[in-house]
């Protein structure tokens, strides 16, 4: 049961951080434009 929490959190952790980069990078290309 922990486990299964600690995979479910780090797929959360994953997929936040992948839209943090996904709108950092369209934030600079916004910015240098």
């Amino acid at each position: 049961m922990a486990a299964n929490a600690k995979r479910t959190s780090n797929v959360k952790l994953c997929s936040l951080s992948t839209v943090f980069r996904t709108y950092h990078h369209h934030d600079q290309q916004r910015r240098s434009a």
